[in-house]
């Protein structure tokens, strides 16, 4: 059973800087599927996108980071949540009781 699965997760860092705009697709397309008892980890060069990934699936999605597309779909034992789709306080809840753990 898939505890966490990311489906064609695009998260991109858009910013408007004295008129020139600019987006850096950090994230772009990742689909991956985490079950449970696996061990997963994330490995790559300097700004590769590791910790934008990280943010966006725990949530902490700040300006000029926005997501694109795609889902982050958790398994806590009572059916799929997607984080991505989460208010503030939810998403607070989830990070202290299952995701932090």
């Amino acid at each position: 059973m898939a505890i966490l699965k990311v489906e064609d997760l695009k998260a991109y860092y858009m910013t408007d800087v004295y008129g020139t705009k600019r987006t850096v697709r950090a994230i772009d397309g990742i689909s991956i599927e985490i079950n449970e008892n696996e061990i997963f980890g994330i490995a790559g060069e300097s700004s590769c996108g590791k910790t934008t990934f990280m943010k966006v699936l725990s949530g902490a999605v700040k300006s000029p980071l926005a997501i694109v597309d795609g889902k982050a779909l958790y398994n806590f034992g009572d059916g799929s949540l997607d984080i991505l789709s989460l208010q503030e306080d939810e998403l607070r809840k989830i990070r202290w009781k299952s995701i932090s753990c």
